[in-house]
């Protein structure tokens, strides 16, 4: 079991959890991708293929509500990617930024 460098990680977690099923938790995330689509908003989608939280299956899933988004799978990462694999995510993220946005407007 990982361990977050963050003491309050824990609590965070819990009160998350608890919140999950309260109504008006979080606007639908297809709409918001969506609106995005709609915007043609660049998106990256990263996932870590041990995540325990929300199934790997539900990358692919979410990709069909916004096509040009590229998903990127991690094979050794779980749910908290930027923490399993900081490094690694900070290049995906890089080079997808250098792909979509000019450094020198």
């Amino acid at each position: 079991v990982s361990q977050s460098r963050y003491p309050d990680v824990l609590a965070a977690f819990i009160c998350l959890g608890l919140s999950l099923d309260q109504p008006n938790y979080s606007p639908s995330l297809i709409k918001a991708l969506g609106l995005l689509q709609d915007a043609a908003q660049p998106l990256l989608i990263i996932w870590g293929m041990k995540d325990r939280a929300i199934p790997p299956s539900e990358g692919p899933r979410l990709q069909k509500y916004y096509p040009a988004a590229p998903l990127i799978q991690l094979a050794d990462v779980g749910h908290c990617a930027h923490d399993d694999a900081p490094n690694q995510v900070n290049q995906i993220i890089l080079d997808w930024y250098q792909q979509n946005f000019s450094l020198l407007s």
